[in-house]
């Protein structure tokens, strides 16, 4: 379980629409390691709205491509959920997806969410 941040498509092969990372050099991509009990918290409290919001299909053993529309959806998303209260990791967690869609946005690019 990983989340991405694209930082170039450069050189990129796609499956689909979504950006294969495997391998690729930090210069391309930055990977974020979830651990197996995140599953539990993102279950509840985020895959659901955020498919609603981003028209997405994600779930566990999925992968899906935020581009950079979608980025702007959860950004706005994770502010408001970052205001509410929130156990240390999913703190933690709920700011590294923001920093990554931030930075998705004025990149141009967009982030890899794999569950």
């Amino acid at each position: 379980m990983t989340l991405e941040l694209i930082k170039s498509f450069e050189g990129l092969s796609f499956y689909g629409d979504i950006p294969e990372t495997f391998n690729e050099p930090e210069e391309k991509v930055e990977k974020y390691q979830l651990q197996e009990t995140d599953w539990l918290f993102l279950n509840k409290g985020f895959v659901d709205p955020i498919n609603r919001l981003c028209d997405s299909t994600l779930d566990y053993g999925d992968v899906d491509f935020f581009n950079k529309d979608k980025c702007i959806l959860m950004k706005s998303w994770l502010k408001d959920k970052l205001k509410q209260e929130l156990t240390e990791r999913e703190r933690c967690l709920y700011s590294r997806l923001l920093d990554y869609t931030e930075r998705a946005i004025s990149l141009d690019t967009g982030i890899v969410i794999e569950l």
